[in-house]
């Protein structure tokens, strides 16, 4: 009879202590969904991007640009780039980098969109429009683009996307 009692109040104290964890995982979990925000996971893993000093265009306009986003004066870029010209896939990237540095980006989608896929630039292009869409609250292009630049190996930027974080923008789109 002892046997049997000493069992239950250990089947009792297993059920109350399992019982305990799973409360304390189910606040924790909620604690971090109502902490999510894209501003945040945004913040998390955007890196500025910097110019190589080498390799100045050679169109006057573009080196302009340049000249400008070393300056970090992305309001003047996004001012020029209204300019006709002909923008190659750097001052894509540059000015699409401007757009993002002022909070706009729908625009520096537009830009990022620009860069050719065989160009120089394209990781980098990839990236950070990726992060335009996390930006944007557009969590479906966010997380497509964000799972091919992690399942690419041969990416610059792979590291920056863990499979935690690309569970993060699958959270966010509960919201």
């Amino acid at each position: 009879m002892n046997t049997t009692i000493s069992l239950k109040k250990l089947v009792r104290y297993t059920m109350a202590f399992a019982a305990g964890i799973c409360l304390i995982a189910a606040i924790v979990l909620t604690y971090k969904f109502l902490q999510l925000s894209p501003d945040r996971l945004y913040d998390d893993v955007f890196v500025i991007y910097h110019l190589p000093l080498t390799r100045k265009s050679q169109n006057k306009e573009n080196k302009k640009i340049e000249d400008l986003y070393y300056s970090k004066n992305y309001k003047l870029i996004i001012k020029e780039s209204k300019k006709p010209r002909l923008p190659d896939d750097k001052t894509f990237l540059l000015i699409g980098m401007s757009h993002l540095q002022t909070n706009d980006a729908f625009n520096a989608i537009a830009a990022f969109r620009q860069i050719t896929s065989s160009g120089r630039y394209y990781h980098d292009a990839q990236f950070y429009l990726s992060l335009a869409y996390l930006k944007n609250n557009d969590y479906d292009q966010a997380l497509g683009l964000m799972q091919q630049i992690k399942n690419n190996e041969k990416h610059i930027y792979r590291q920056h996307f863990s499979s935690s974080f690309l569970n993060d923008i699958r959270m966010l789109k509960w919201k």
